[in-house]
């Protein structure tokens, strides 16, 4: 089981196309620990403890289409989290304690596709983006 803080030696881990870190303890992710893993394509950080994520956590993954950060304490998500991520197509954020989504937090994914998912539920959003953001998104 790996407890703390994902280690920065995994940007060295440059082929690979999957990770799935889920059902751990893990409480961060170190800034620059996922950089340079362009081919990675799913990234499963579901069922941990992570409270807060950088900015700059999941930049340089440019290949990334599948991320799960369900069932964490994440009470905050940065509006440029998800810039770049041009290949995003499907988000888990569900049973989180986010209360609030900033505008533009979702304008940047599933530009190479048609349409992306977003999940959300089991958070207590009471503030934040409205449908039109979210429709206009998963339009484009």
């Amino acid at each position: 089981m790996l407890t703390g803080t994902i280690p920065e030696e995994l940007h060295n881990l440059t082929h690979l196309t999957s990770l799935s870190f889920q059902n751990n303890i893990i409480t961060a992710i170190a800034p620059t620990a996922l950089n340079g893993l362009t081919n990675l394509w799913l990234l499963n950080l579901g069922y941990n403890s992570i409270t807060t994520l950088n900015s700059a956590a999941f930049s340089g993954l440019t290949g990334l289409q599948y991320i799960s950060l369900e069932n964490n304490i994440i009470s905050t998500l940065d509006p440029t989290l998800f810039s770049g991520l041009a290949s995003l197509i499907s988000i888990n954020i569900s049973n989180n304690q986010l209360t609030a989504l900033a505008a533009g937090t979702f304008t940047s994914i599933g530009h190479a596709m048609d349409s992306w998912a977003l999940t959300i539920g089991g958070n207590c959003i009471i503030d934040g983006i409205d449908a039109d953001e979210i429709t206009w998104a998963n339009a484009h």
